[in-house]
């Protein structure tokens, strides 16, 4: 990436690198995904700084698709378009609906783009985490057009697994007073069994872990519920809700 970098200095750039994904909780997963980690390296070889969550890697990842989509002869007054067109994708497979999609989007998508592939019948995104990406996208809009009616349509999926990772990238779009706002409806949330289990708390103090980031007096006064509530849980209590 740095060929004009001296060996020793790639080799320091390299562990410094390693050891700020390691303790970076919302990055940890980069590790695990060459890809990412490459992206996370050409943007740390460029500026000596790391990304600050995950959303913003996945949009310099999106962003270089795009590049070399137009490398590639596509038109660039095309983006927009193309990337509707993909929250729409990712919309519909995320919910489990019929797609339709023209052949000349599906070659433009995956030959060109490289963010489909098709599976006999199927279309799918080279990766779930870039579906997940785009459903967040579409989440982002429904929230600017009418937050209280978004919410609605995430409290019953809040705790199902395939909408973890959407939520994440959703609240990591969001400015501060969005988070808050987002955080606060979660934490009310009232799911099934929270009175027992605390399942809107944990979630919240884990999207908090994974950078999502409401004001500072929201913070204090999160920070203080859970200090009193563990009084009553206790060590274990703690532990788990650890931010």
């Amino acid at each position: 990436l740095r060929p004009d970098w001296p060996q020793q200095i790639v080799i320091e750039k390299a562990a410094s690198l390693l050891s700020k994904l390691q303790v970076h909780y919302g990055l940890l997963g980069v590790l695990d995904n060459p890809l990412l980690l490459r992206i996370a390296t050409e943007i740390y070889a460029l500026n000596d700084k790391l990304v600050n969550n995950l959303s913003e890697l996945y949009d310099v990842w999106v962003e270089n698709l795009w590049i070399r989509a137009v490398q590639r002869g596509v038109p660039g007054e095309l983006k927009e378009r193309t990337f509707s067109e993909l929250e729409e994708v990712a919309w519909k497979l995320q919910n489990g609906l019929s797609i339709s999609l023209d052949d000349d989007f599906v070659d433009l998508a995956s030959s060109k783009l490289g963010a489909l592939i098709r599976l006999s019948n199927q279309v799918l995104f080279i990766h779930l985490t870039l579906q997940e990406y785009f459903v967040a996208k579409r989440l982002m809009k429904f929230w600017q057009k009418n937050q209280r009616v978004t919410f609605s349509f995430l409290r019953p999926r809040l705790h199902h697994p395939i909408w973890r990772e959407p939520l994440i990238f959703f609240g990591l779009f969001l400015d501060e007073r969005d988070a808050t706002k987002l955080l606060t409806y979660i934490a009310r949330a009232n799911s099934l069994g929270e009175k027992y289990l605390h399942r809107d708390m944990i979630l919240v103090s884990h999207l908090i872990r994974e950078g999502i980031n409401p004001s500072s007096d929201w913070m204090y006064q999160w920070t203080n519920q859970l200090t009193d509530l563990t009084k009553v849980k206790g060590p274990y209590w703690y532990r788990r809700m650890a931010v």
